[in-house]
């Protein structure tokens, strides 16, 4: 099919017709472009609109098709032959379809791909929580949270404890390397906080991150000596899945914090939710059904234990004693409740 001698041929009938391109578009209900592109040969009409044009010029179709009138001795043998053109023209234009949808899935694969290969890089396993526990012969605490991202590193120990009353003089927190003690941190206090804001260099985890976990260690100071303790570390979650499961649900008697449990992060009997923008840590202990709250840009703490207390602290102010609160009345209490509660769930 010729489809320049199909254009002339349309154009030939428009003009014995004395019709405009506008005039034709106006009668057949269609574009003056698409007249224009026909007639220049840059493409055929469809099929109804062919229809309409043999109708309007009182011709075949198989005519228009073949670009000029037929003899009546021609229009049999010619119309076999402009059906099989008809039938070849439309299977190039569905190779066309077939080969535009191939493409359109190639495209959304790489795009797929290309996030897929970003989140990898920038966000895979970037942000890790660990448990921290404090287990020694003497003295305990089992409340500790580290927070390692790219950028920062939160540690804490909240409040280490003496199993037969001894008085703690000092900690100190250090990890060894190649048998040398590197200390990262000294305080005369029991509540142990290592954050940006007080006090600590990010040193301690650059490089092998994983080997240096495995070799922290506590040196607690008190009156008859030294107790040195190695810190166990547990990772409780990373932000490794494309998509975040709701592993667990719990607290079913605290209907209340349901909205906070469920975006929670578990593992065992222990939940964590930190609010990155805000920088707040949500703790959950199963077992103790406790809440733990560490607002890193405040230097506060809260242990919340639902109908029994509340316990508050300021980690980076030493001369403040923990605050225990019964009482949900208190001002301290209603202040909780309304800066990290009411607001958060």
């Amino acid at each position: 099919m010729d489809q320049s001698k199909v254009g002339s041929f349309l154009k030939e009938l428009r003009l014995e017709k004395k019709f405009s391109q506008e005039d034709l578009a106006e009668q057949l209900h269609i574009s003056r472009q698409a007249i224009s592109k026909w007639e220049n040969g840059r493409g055929i009409p469809d099929l109804e609109t062919l229809q309409d044009l043999s109708s309007f010029y009182h011709i075949t179709i198989n005519e228009i098709l073949a670009g000029r009138r037929f003899s009546d001795k021609e229009v049999e043998k010619e119309s076999e032959k402009v059906t099989k053109e008809i039938l070849k023209v439309q299977e190039t234009q569905k190779k066309k379809i077939h080969r535009l949808g191939f493409l359109s899935i190639l495209f959304f694969i790489i795009i797929l791909f290309l996030f897929l290969l970003y989140y990898f890089l920038t966000f895979y396993n970037s942000f890790k929580i660990y448990r921290v526990v404090l287990a020694g012969e003497k003295f305990y605490d089992f409340s500790g949270l580290l927070i390692v991202t790219k950028e920062e590193i939160y540690f804490q120990l909240n409040n280490i404890q003496a199993k037969e009353g001894d008085t703690i003089q000092k900690v100190t927190l250090y990890y060894l390397e190649n048998g040398d003690q590197r200390k990262i941190y000294t305080d005369t206090d029991t509540v142990l906080a290592y954050t940006p804001t007080y006090g600590g260099k990010n040193i301690f985890l650059i490089g092998t991150k994983e080997d240096r976990l495995k070799d922290l260690y506590l040196d607690v100071t008190y009156e008859g000596g030294i107790e040195t303790i190695p810190l166990e570390i547990t990772e409780i979650y990373t932000n490794n899945l494309l998509f975040s499961s709701n592993k667990d649900t719990f607290l079913r008697d605290l209907k209340k914090y349901e909205p906070l449990t469920r975006k929670m992060n578990c593992e065992e009997d222990y939940c964590t939710l930190f609010l990155e923008k805000e920088n707040i840590m949500f703790s959950y202990q199963k077992e103790t059904q406790t809440f733990y709250v560490d607002d890193f840009m405040k230097g506060y703490s809260w242990v919340y234990r639902k109908g029994d207390y509340l316990i508050f602290y300021h980690f980076q102010n030493q001369s403040e004693e923990p605050i225990y609160i019964t009482d949900e009345t208190d001002p301290l209490y209603q202040r909780f409740q309304k800066e990290y509660l009411e607001k958060y769930l």
